[in-house]
């Protein structure tokens, strides 16, 4: 048995192209042993339930590459005919011209029960459900999503080679346990020819019995699977260490328990319909059901529910189950961070063409209002569609926060001279009403933000916190210094031990119901009456939080108000004196040579336009080629380079690199319906480098122009 024991683990990995299956190879057969293998190895651990797991000496892989569905189906046949098969068979989805690797796995499953199969994907239209129902049980199937990382495939390999050791182990020992009993019996035969043979051959059998049970029990007792027997009329027979430690029950208290006690109410039905099945002789295989512990916790379980026989007749039933509520937590947790990155990323594609025609809307609106006579009828008809133009850049600067593609301009902050700062218009904003309370805490630490960003979290706080209230209420802004250690950060989704700045916003509103926190930071979700609210306030709280690498949780129950913590980092340096406010001035304009480059005919037309009235001389190109072409055959210097960020082809910042190989000196003014673009973010914090954000106006644009050609960007850029 040890000898076979240390035989390389057999893989299996499939994928229809040749530079794929290298890289499984290179991964798994490294020509050095890996550091991470202590690690992987207490996450088989963790992953299935296996004690030994984290002693396990490093595996060794004899890896199996196929290019083909048949193919695989074939080596797994061999493999088991030789009475060596695979531990995990990883397969890609797509695998022409063949059958596919869902296929594949059907027919894997039907040659192997116990082999853990991975589907491997790059294809976001999968049904797992779908797979899962074609390809039992669901405890033996996983999925990975190209491109994999090689310590994720490092963990899949290593949890389910120690899987499959473990397995191999408990049937050799169950095979040697049966040689021992045959042994015993040939005994007891050859005893029972002698004159005392009665008497010894009950005491071996006792023995023998003794023997069996003690290892039978010594399995199921150290199984981390949680294992029941249940009578007819609701006893326990028998429960394991793993049962009583996860349901908090004493085997004293066991006894005088039924397991009606341990059903939740919404898994009544499902229990008695099973029980019902298994009555019949069927076998309730990777069912889903909630225990109650004794604190009163749920607990989501699955496994299996068979009956258990005595004489041929039916009279009790096992049940094996492992406790999933944490892995059911994540899976939640990971589907919600995947919904909020696709909404984000089209609010952000959204808001970056809104802003293309709000840039054209508003600036034609500029060039009418500066041309027409002042006692024009027409005058108040552009202001309104003007006005109009920035209500909805508004809502596009919301969007672009939601989806952490707005620029931020950072500085070092205390809080508490930021809330400070805002206590009377905050005062303003929620009403009469609505009391104002501050509990600002002492020697409160720094945080790196966007001060305009972050008074637009307050104040979108306070104004949900004032719609929740009509009747009139409290509103309590609180500061504090947080230290989170690793227990407590677990405690919350996504959250990372250390040192943070807390600032929260409690009211004593209406409060939600579960069902509407599931929705909060959705776009445009909103429990106001039509017109009362855009439904972007908490979807903007959320994405400018995570764009300052902070976490926002909300605690609200209905009838019970509403209390929103967020939390930012902490840093170790003394907060800045900040003008959020800059002086108007008179509008500045230039002389000096600009190439612009924007690919929109229409805000290329119009950005000619507003250079030409600020007194510039103007090459405009609408593509990097041209742009190119006119920059190296002008006859004088370019001074300036305007360039739109995302364009097709070759981005803004490629282009730039390739201008400045040409010019070094050359200075650059960005612009972008948001930031998170084909840029590196580091090229904006370059000397003779500044940024404008889409829609601007001729005054915005005159400002930056000199900003940049006079050497003073100002602010920090971030994407």
């Amino acid at each position: 048995m040890n000898e076979r024991m240390n035989d390389p683990i057999r893989i299996l990995v499939a994928d229809d192209e040749q530079e794929i299956l290298d890289v499984y190879y290179r991964i798994l057969c490294p020509p050095e042993a890996s550091r991470e293998d202590t690690e992987l190895d207490a996450l088989g651990a963790e992953l299935f339930g296996h004690a030994q797991a984290h002693k396990a000496a490093r595996h060794r892989y004899d890896v199996t590459c196929c290019r083909q569905s048949s193919e695989v189906v074939e080596a797994v046949r061999q493999a088991r005919e030789e009475g060596r098969p695979y531990a995990a068979v990883f397969l890609d989805v797509r695998m022409p011209p063949g059958e596919d690797g869902i296929w594949a796995a059907e027919q894997v499953r039907a040659l192997d029960r116990d082999v853990g199969i991975v589907i491997v994907t790059g294809h976001a239209d999968v049904q797992s459900s779908d797979i899962a129902h074609r390809v039992p049980p669901a405890d033996r199937l996983f999925y990975i999503q190209k491109p994999f990382h090689q310590q994720e495939l490092l963990q899949f390999a290593s949890a389910l080679s120690a899987r499959r050791q473990a397995e191999e182990w408990a049937g050799m020992a169950h095979k040697t346990l049966q040689a021992q009993v045959v042994e015993q019996t040939v005994k007891l035969a050859r005893v029972t020819e002698t004159p005392h043979g009665q008497i010894a051959e009950r005491e071996l059998i006792e023995e023998a019995l003794r023997e069996s049970e003690e290892r039978y029990r010594d399995l199921l007792e150290s199984a981390h699977d949680l294992i029941q027997t249940v009578s007819w009329d609701g006893r326990f027979l028998f429960v394991n260490r793993a049962w009583l430690d996860t349901m908090g029950y004493t085997e004293a208290e066991v006894h005088d328990l039924r397991v009606s006690e341990i059903i939740h109410p919404d898994s009544l039905d499902l229990w008695q319909d099973a029980l019902a099945a298994v009555v019949n002789g069927d076998v309730m295989q990777s069912m889903q059901i909630t225990f109650v512990v004794r604190n009163g916790r749920p607990v989501l379980v699955e496994g299996n529910l068979v009956p258990s026989r005595r004489q041929g007749y039916i009279t009790a039933s096992h049940g094996f189950f492992r406790d999933v509520t944490e892995r059911r937590r994540l899976e939640a947790q990971f589907r919600q961070a995947q919904k909020m990155e696709v909404i984000g990323r089209l609010a952000g594609g959204v808001a970056h063409d809104f802003n293309n025609l709000l840039t054209v809307i508003s600036g034609h609106c500029q060039f009418l209002l500066a041309d027409l006579d002042p006692s024009s009828d027409m005058i108040h008809d552009v202001e309104g569609i003007l006005h109009a133009s920035e209500s909805a850049a508004n809502l596009t600067r919301q969007l672009l926060a939601f989806s952490r593609r707005q620029m931020q301009q950072l500085c070092l902050l205390d809080l508490n001279e930021v809330l400070e700062r805002m206590a009377k218009m905050l005062r303003r904003v929620i009403g009469e009403d609505v009391a104002l309370e501050m509990h600002l805490g002492e020697d409160l630490g720094t945080v790196q933000a966007d001060p305009g960003q972050l008074e637009q979290v307050i104040v979108n706080l306070a104004l949900n916190a004032r719609d929740a209230m009509p009747d009139g209420g409290k509103v309590v802004l609180e500061t504090a210094n947080v230290y989170m250690d690793a227990e407590e950060a677990a405690a919350l989704p996504g959250m990372k031990p250390g040192n943070w700045v807390m600032v929260a916003v409690h009211d004593t509103g209406c409060g939600m119901s579960d069902e509407v926190k599931q929705h909060l930071f959705e776009p445009f979700f909103t429990t106001k009456e039509p017109g009362k609210g855009t439904g972007l306030g908490l979807p903007t709280v959320y994405g400018i939080v995570k764009q300052s690498q902070g976490y926002v949780y909300i605690d609200s129950e209905a009838s019970k108000g509403t209390t929103v913590r967020i939390y930012l980092p902490r840093v170790d340096m003394g907060a800045e004196d900040i003008m959020l406010d800059r002086p108007a001035a008179e509008l500045p304009r230039g002389t000096e040579r600009i190439l612009l480059v924007e690919d929109a005919d229409d805000v290329r037309r119009l950005t000619v336009r507003m250079l030409h009235r600020l007194g510039y001389r103007v090459l405009a190109a609408s593509n990097a080629s041209d742009a190119l072409a006119l920059f190296s055959s002008a006859s004088e210097v370019v001074d300036l380079v305007l360039t739109d960020i995302l364009m097709p082809q070759t981005s803004g910042g490629v282009l730039v690199k390739q201008l400045r190989r040409i010019a070094p000196g050359t200075k650059v003014l960005y612009m972008s319906g948001y930031s998170n673009e084909v840029i590196d973010p580091a090229l904006l914090r370059q000397p003779g480098t500044g940024f404008i954000a889409k829609p601007f106006t001729v005054e915005t644009l005159a400002q930056k122009l000199r900003e940049v050609l006079q050497g003073d960007p100002a602010g920090v850029l971030t994407g």
